[in-house]
C-alpha cells in the first residue's frame, strides 16, 4: 500500500510518516513543496500530486501562517475539498485529520461524536476551518471516508508557541516557567497514538468520525512539574499565576469508545513517556515497533 500523506513535514506529519513505515507502508510524503496548499490546483496537478497513491491522510492545513481569519478557513476548507474530490474520482480511502477544537464546549465529562457542533467552536478560527473542511469531505466522500478528531496533540517538531514546546523549551534554557492557572485540565494525546489510529484505520477501512484522546487530563501546574521531571530542571522554575476561573473545568476530554470498538484504539503513550520523546525529538518510542 502506498500512501500519501500531506503536511508529511509537520508535528503530526512527521509521526504518521515514521510509523507507517515502521508498519511496512510505502509513504508519499507531500510537503509545501509538492503542494503549498494556498495556491489553486488542477485535477491534472492532484493527479501528479497524489500519483500511485492507495490511501490519502491529509494532515495539511494553515494553523497560524494566515492573514486573516478568512484566509484560514478559505485554505484549509477548499484545499481538504480538493483531496476529497480526487479520492472520491480515483475511489481512494481518505482520513481526514480534524480535531477537538470543531465541538461547540465542553461542559459535560465525556464529549462524543455527537456531541454538539458549531459555527462559534472551542477552536477559533481554526477549529471552524476544520468543522466546515469535514463537512465538505463527508459530502463530496458521500460519507465513505475517515474523519479523525484528536484532543490537544503534542510530540517531537511541535511548533514553538504550543504549551508543551513552550514548557520544554524554557526548561531545556533553565528559565522560568509561568503557568496561568485558572482551574482546568487538558486531555495532552501524543502524536504516536495518533499515528497508530491511522495505522489501523487503514488496514481495516474503518469509515466513520472518531474521537482521539488519552484517559487522563492534566493542569498546566502537572505539565509544568512532569516536564521538570523529564528535563531534570529545578521544580522552583515554575511560577504559578492565577487566572480568571474557566467554566470548563476538563478541556478537550473526549469520549473515544467508537474508536475501541471499531479498531481497538488505545493509546499507548502516557505524559512523562510522550514529553520524554518530545524532549529527545523522537517520534517511535522503543517499546512497541511493531504492532
Amino acid at each position: 500500500m502506498v500512501v500519501g500523506v500531506t503536511g508529511a513535514n509537520g508535528m503530526l506529519g512527521r509521526h504518521i510518516v515514521d510509523v507507517l513505515i515502521d508498519c511496512g507502508k510505502e509513504v508519499k510524503e507531500i510537503t509545501r513543496k509538492e503542494w503549498d496548499i494556498k495556491k489553486e490546483v488542477s485535477g491534472q496537478d492532484l493527479d501528479s500530486i497524489f500519483s500511485d497513491c492507495d490511501a490519502v491522510v491529509h494532515c495539511a492545513a494553515l494553523t497560524k501562517d494566515f492573514s486573516s481569519e478568512a484566509e484560514c478557513i478559505s485554505v484549509n476548507v477548499t484545499s481538504s475539498a480538493c483531496v476529497a474530490e480526487w479520492c472520491y474520482k480515483q475511489r481512494v480511502p481518505l482520513i481526514y485529520i480534524s480535531g477537538a477544537g470543531c465541538y461547540k464546549l465542553f461542559g459535560k465529562l465525556k464529549v462524543d461524536e455527537y456531541s454538539e457542533m458549531s459555527y462559534d467552536c472551542l477552536g477559533g478560527a481554526y477549529g471552524l476551518s476544520k468543522y466546515l473542511g469535514e463537512q465538505a469531505i463527508l459530502n463530496i466522500m458521500r460519507g465513505a471516508c475517515t474523519v479523525f478528531r484528536p484532543s490537544s496533540l503534542y510530540g517531537a517538531g511541535s511548533p514553538a508557541d504550543r504549551v508543551v514546546a513552550k514548557f520544554l523549551n524554557s526548561a531545556k534554557k533553565n528559565e522560568q516557567i509561568t503557568v496561568w492557572d485558572d482551574g482546568s485540565a487538558i486531555n495532552f494525546l501524543h502524536c504516536y497514538d495518533v499515528a497508530r489510529a491511522v495505522n489501523s484505520a487503514l488496514n481495516i477501512g474503518a469509515y466513520g468520525t472518531f474521537n482521539l484522546a488519552n484517559e487522563e487530563s492534566f493542569s498546566l501546574l502537572d505539565l509544568a512539574k512532569k516536564i521538570c521531571l523529564v528535563t531534570g530542571a529545578n521544580p522552583s522554575l515554575i511560577n504559578v499565576k492565577i487566572k480568571k476561573q474557566s467554566k470548563i473545568k476538563n478541556k478537550l476530554a473526549l469520549c473515544f469508545a467508537r474508536a475501541q470498538r471499531e479498531f481497538g484504539f488505545h493509546p499507548k503513550i502516557d505524559l512523562v513517556s510522550g514529553l520524554r520523546l518530545a524532549f529527545n525529538e523522537k517520534t517511535l518510542p522503543e517499546f512497541d515497533k511493531n504492532f
